[in-house]
């Protein structure tokens, strides 16, 4: 029972450092996204 803890508790912190990494992923785009927009607004 112990190891099966142990098993999920590793588990859980791998979905969290996945999540952190498509959360960075998506913050990354969206600022893309907007250096993108502002270069195109400068440019017009």
């Amino acid at each position: 029972m112990e190891r099966y803890k142990s098993n999920l508790k590793e588990l859980g912190e791998q979905m969290n450092i996945h999540e952190l990494h498509q959360i960075k992923n998506v913050a990354l785009l969206v600022g893309v996204i907007y250096l993108l927009k502002f270069l195109g607004i400068v440019e017009a």
